[in-house]
């Protein structure tokens, strides 16, 4: 093998393990869905804040278990380029969405609605799927709830104030 040929393994090496992502715990879960669900409830007074707290849970309890099932070990993007190759079969954002919408779809949310929201569509890179959620009696008010970003760790923001100029999906399964 040729000098640059075994530069260039080393090289890819160091790059593929910097971008390997570890598991949230158990407790920095929890933290995790408090801080969700303390941002739910001053969506709206009229958000049921029990409700609040079972849909933060339910959420980043969901993506954790995504992760597993998707069997995450790297950066999002290293994760897209396996699903392109064929490696694995799924991890992309919209799938995030799709199957983070279909167990939060399970409950009966009285107060809170979910929606698909979509970025840049039609961009090879950077389109981008995920959710928002709202109080029912607030809608234009949204956070994004986005389980790609960090490899299956549960980002989430107001709307508005995110990168992404995020509009509500046609689509909403």
């Amino acid at each position: 093998m040729r000098i640059r040929d075994m530069i260039c393994l080393v090289l890819t090496g160091i790059l593929l393990s910097s971008c390997a992502t570890r598991f949230e715990t158990s407790p920095e879960r929890a933290l995790r869905a408090g801080k969700l669900a303390t941002d739910l409830k001053a969506l709206s007074p009229s958000v049921d804040p029990a409700e609040a707290d079972q849909f933060a849970k339910v959420a980043v309890e969901t993506c954790a278990a995504l992760r597993k099932k998707y069997n995450i070990r790297n950066h999002r993007w290293i994760h897209n380029v396996a699903i392109y190759w064929g490696v694995t079969e799924r991890g992309n954002c919209w799938q995030w969405a799709t199957d983070l919408k279909a167990v939060l779809d399970q409950f009966t949310w009285r107060t809170l609605r979910v929606e698909r929201v979509e970025s840049h569509v039609g961009s090879t890179f950077r389109e981008h799927h995920s959710l928002a959620v709202s109080a029912m009696d607030r809608p234009e008010h949204r956070w994004v709830l986005d389980a790609w970003r960090h490899e299956g760790v549960l980002w989430f923001s107001e709307m508005k104030t995110d990168i992404y100029p995020w509009v509500v999906s046609e689509v909403q399964d």
